[in-house]
């Protein structure tokens, strides 16, 4: 209360309820307002009771005065901010004390809960109060597992990566059996699947074929006009018909496969047909009898582990037995009655020799102290711990069982290599699982299908978004959409288990489902995931792709200079006459007509078959070989692809009685060339230089089935095997060359022709990849500095592919400029540098060949004109 009455706070609005403060008065006057109404005011009164007084020291002393009403508005802000401050902090504390009982609460329910669970587990195992397992996709209340990592840069289906997995580890495993010279990795087959062309993949299929052929029983291997598929060598211009005609008797896809063949080559073919093919041949593979033999040996050798192993533990528990007995004398307790009645049949096991005997101690093992039997128990120990780990190895390499199986039927595999723990998708794991059962995902909603590959991630993101839809966008607890069982994203695929991945991936592993309780006790026993491979898999990037048609055209073009070559020694023998045809087009057709053409050339008699015929009369040969011909001649005119036409040639070749010429005995073609290599001891079977990239070993076609090596130092065939077989070392003449004429010159019009032929050969060489393309000067910058004049093959290639070169010397001096580089740049004992020196020696020999041949050619072509 003042002077003045009660003091307060009167507030204005308009009619449009505009606050205007203490201008209620401007307002009325600029708006011609008439009407007030008691609605447009608001009173809000703060009393002030009484005068308030405060203490200020003056001249020495204390004195009270008076507040005004300023003075009294600002200790009350003040006092109200020091409260609204007291306020906030106490607020404060009382949050965080919350937050400690909330957090301390927590914690003891997370440790009962573990603690139930641990006597939940102890009963379980006891049978006593076990529970029910049940489905884990019908299972409500389950924890996510952790986004596990997908291979990197993988482009090729579930089934496929399969496949060549598949095929990685059986060259691994069975290498020396099968004679690999190397194992692939599983990023340069499925690089390889996806067109690759620096990839193996072409040489390993070469080479599981090659092997199919030989080591499969004869039930699987049928003539083809008088000659044994195992017979026929396997070459890049007959590979696919080989294959082909192999497939259509194999098990599982391979009729299927073998169709996809009859029209297209194996480059045609898309990724999944490529591993398919593959897998098929591995398939074939395991049921040959060398590798039935080593699998018979590691079994041998397992048993063998598994019985020294239990004479150790044997001999553990024996002397742990005596030193318990031997504590009990010290320590006075009572021993057991010793029975004293004649031994049983079963006692007396014990005393036999073998494993039985164990468990009987010698006088000396009795006599050792406390101390000594804890040191030999220790070595005993170790020594079965390096005995189980052998046996670990072996099985391994026997068969691998998936660690377990996730609420996504996802197999868990964890293989004999140097590759991550992997995880399988049920896309390829359920057709090889037995127990996966998808009865309960029937209701689920139909999935998406691409017949060309699409990202597994995409795939699935675009599933859970048409679900989403079709939900209304409701979110269930466990399921995402409450329409389906199994997750749209974990159903195709690969990936690998990351370090990061283990901690969650073993917490939420449910206890109560069928699979996942078995995965969990897997991987917590005897503590394996801390023994498991963890990282990842990247497939790197594809580079340069092969073209199918390319690559047929290619192999069409070798055909018809081997077509050339063979007309020229039928020429040279005398077998026909006429004119070579050397520049008509070159297509199917025209090749198919040509090697008919060949074919009725040839006189009857100048043909030789292998006999089949129980006739020995001369009109039952003849009648034989015209159904042999009537055959070949079937067979050629349904040709449609290279490698169809590729065989049939071969077969014409090694039908044809030569005087003079020879067979090759890698690829079965004649040649016009008089550089080859010589068997040393029979003096008959030879092979062109050009064949000892090949990946199929030498076979000697008189000393069969002699298998020899190639001594690249000296170009001889050098024997392997025992003495006591006919192919013995080459003798001194073994190699039988002409010199090459020093005046001859390679014409101009035949200088792009000779670099073309070989740069092929060149890039079939293991190693040649480091050599196509030019260095990296921003990976490599000391290149520049040590090398004036760079060169690569590739850049020779296009320079030849332009018709650059007419004079052969420029071309011989640019490819020596690469390995004379490559010998400058880099050591000896390095891998480009080794590779550096075997390419260029190849070069050195091969361009002399092709450089002679090229002379007796010329000198042909001036004789006939």
């Amino acid at each position: 209360m003042t002077a003045f009455g009660i003091k307060g706070v009167v507030v204005y609005f308009s009619p449009c309820e505009k606050r205007l403060g203490s201008f209620s008065e401007v307002y009325l006057s600029k708006n011609d307002t008439g009407i007030v109404n008691r609605e447009q005011f608001t009173f809000s009164p703060k009393v002030i009771v009484g005068d308030f007084f405060v203490g200020v020291p003056k001249n020495g002393q204390l004195v009270n005065v008076k507040f005004t009403e300023d003075d009294v508005k600002t200790e009350l802000k003040r006092l109200q901010d020091e409260r609204s401050k007291k306020m906030g902090e106490e607020k404060e504390k009382r949050e965080e004390k919350r937050k400690e009982i909330v957090k301390k609460e927590r914690e003891d329910k997370q440790k009962q809960k573990k603690e139930e669970g641990v006597e939940e587990k102890e009963k379980e195992e006891g049978g006593e109060g076990k529970r029910r397992a049940a489905e884990d996709l019908s299972l409500e209340e389950i924890r996510p597992l952790p986004p596990f990592k997908r291979i990197n840069g993988l482009e090729v289906g579930g089934d496929a990566f399969g496949h060549i997995l598949m095929t990685v580890q059986f060259i691994n495993n069975f290498k020396n059996t099968l004679e690999f010279d190397s194992v692939p990795s599983i990023e340069d087959l499925s690089r390889g699947c996806k067109g690759d062309a620096s990839s193996s993949l072409l040489s390993i299929l070469s080479s599981l074929l090659s092997r199919c052929l030989t080591h499969l029983p004869s039930t699987r291997r049928y003539s083809l006009h008088g000659k044994k598929l195992s017979d026929i060598p396997v070459t890049s211009t007959n590979r696919d018909e080989l294959l082909r005609l192999f497939l259509s008797q194999a098990d599982g896809d391979g009729p299927m496969l073998s169709s996809a063949l009859s029209s297209s080559s194996f480059l045609c073919l898309s990724p999944d047909q490529k591993a398919a093919v593959m897998g098929t041949l591995v398939n074939e593979l395991v049921c040959s009898s060398a590798v039935r033999s080593q699998l018979d040996g590691h079994l041998e050798e397992v048993t063998k582990l598994k019985g020294e192993r239990w004479m150790k533990e044997g001999k553990m528990r024996a002397l742990r037995n005596h030193q318990n007995r031997r504590g009990k004398r010290r320590n006075g307790e009572e021993e057991p009655e010793i029975d004293h009645s004649p031994p049983s049949p079963e006692r007396l096991i014990k005393f036999t020799p073998g494993i039985g005997q164990c468990e009987v101690l010698s006088p000396e093992e009795e006599a050792l102290n406390d101390d000594e039997i804890d040191a030999a128990m220790n070595e005993l120990g170790v020594k079965s711990d390096d005995l189980s780990s052998s046996i670990n190895a072996l099985n391994s390499r026997v068969r691998v069982f998936p660690i377990g199986e996730d609420r996504y039927h996802r197999l868990y595999w964890a293989l004999p290599s140097d590759l991550p723990t992997l995880i399988e998708s049920i896309e390829s794991g359920h057709k090889s699982n037995p127990s996966c059962d998808l009865s309960i995902c029937d209701t689920d909603p139909s999935s998406i299908h691409s017949d060309v590959f699409i990202d597994p991630e995409v795939i699935g993101c675009l599933e859970d978004a048409i679900d989403r839809l079709i939900d209304g966008g409701g979110e269930g607890k466990r399921k995402k959409l409450g329409l389906r069982l199994m997750g749209n994203t974990e159903k195709r695929g690969w990936w690998t288990v990351t370090s990061k991945d283990v901690d969650q991936w073993k917490a939420n592993l449910h206890q109560r489902g069928l699979r996942e309780r078995v995965l969990h006790r897997a991987i917590t026993r005897n503590d394996l995931i801390d023994d498991l491979p963890l990282g990842e898999i990247s497939i790197g990037h594809i580079g340069k792709r092969m073209n199918g048609e390319d690559e047929e055209l290619k192999r069409m073009k070798e055909l018809n200079e081997k077509l050339i070559d063979l007309q020229y020694l039928l020429m040279e023998e005398r077998i026909i006459d006429g004119e070579i045809d050397e520049d008509c087009e070159v297509s199917i057709e025209s090749l198919k007509k040509k090697i008919l053409s060949i074919q009725e050339s040839i006189p009857s008699n100048r043909f030789q078959f292998n006999s089949t015929s129980e006739k020995e009369d001369e009109e039952g040969k003849e009648e034989e070989k015209g159904d042999i011909l009537d055959e070949w001649r079937g067979m050629t005119e349904l040709s449609s692809t290279s490698s169809q036409l590729g065989l049939s040639t071969q077969l014409l070749s090694s039908f044809i009685s030569f005087s003079s010429s020879w067979l090759c005995s890698i690829c079965l073609f004649p040649s016009s060339s008089s550089s080859f290599l010589l068997c040393s001891s029979c003096s008959i079977s030879r092979i062109h230089p050009s064949c000892l990239s090949h990946p199929q070993p030498f076979q000697c076609l008189q000393c069969h089935p002699k298998i020899a090596l190639i001594d690249e130092e000296d170009d001889q065939i050098i024997d392997v095997n025992d003495e006591d077989r006919k192919c013995g070392l080459p003798s001194k003449g073994g190699v039988k060359r002409r010199a090459e004429p020093n005046s001859f010159t390679v014409p101009p019009s035949m200088v792009n022709g000779l670099g073309r032929s070989i740069l092929d050969e060149m890039q079939e060489l293991e190693g040649c990849e480091f050599f196509v393309s030019p260095v990296d000067l921003d990976e490599v910058p000391s290149y520049s500095l040590l090398i004036d004049k760079p060169m690569d093959l590739g850049t020779i290639s296009q320079k030849i592919d332009r018709s650059g070169y007419s004079d052969a010397e420029d071309l011989y001096a640019d490819i020596s400029l690469v390995f004379s580089n490559c010998k400058i740049f880099n050591e000896d004992d390095s891998e480009i540098g080794e590779s550096g020196i075997r390419i260029s020696r190849f070069f050195a020999k091969r361009w002399r060949q092709l450089k002679y041949n090229l002379s007796k050619r010329v000198k042909r072509m001036k004789m006939d004109s």
